[in-house]
């Protein structure tokens, strides 16, 4: 597993969709810290899977879901920690680039709803086909556009 490059804001970039399917998403991931990262070893997978689970008190452990990393890679996007609810992350696109491949990642924040009180740590994580080029994440942020008005 290596850090992926510094996320950047920019419109999406040129070139070929690359299908992505979520592997695991949720508001609870116990990543303190915001990530974005690139997994290509089962070993890395299974590390990243015990840090984003070291909050769930379930016995026997859940296994991290299958990945066949002989042709398939993830990319996980963490938010960190959040002080309630209403906050969200998601990868919404990989295209494939003359650069590498770049990632779409939305994080959704509160924007002044009414949310509940609990401490949040979203993440999604998609598998893609696998590739070798560089990986850079571009960032976009939706304030309070999931709220009602009142």
């Amino acid at each position: 597993m290596r850090p992926a490059s510094t996320p950047l804001a920019a419109p999406p970039a040129p070139g070929e969709d690359i299908p992505a399917s979520t592997v695991y998403s949720h508001d609870f991931g116990s990543l303190e810290q915001p990530v974005r990262c690139v997994v290509r070893r089962a070993e890395d997978w299974a590390a990243l899977w015990t840090a984003m689970r070291r909050n769930v008190h379930v016995s026997p452990p859940a296994p991290p879901p299958p990945v066949d990393f002989g042709a398939r890679m993830v990319l996980l996007a963490g938010m960190g920690t959040r002080p309630t609810a209403g906050y969200g992350i998601a990868i919404t696109g990989v295209r494939r680039t003359g650069a590498g491949v770049v990632v779409q990642v939305v994080q959704s924040t509160t924007g002044g709803c009414e949310v509940g009180m609990a401490e949040t740590e979203p993440i999604h994580a998609v598998s893609i086909p696998r590739a070798d080029a560089p990986v850079q994440f571009v960032e976009n942020v939706r304030y309070g556009s999931h709220c009602e008005p009142p």
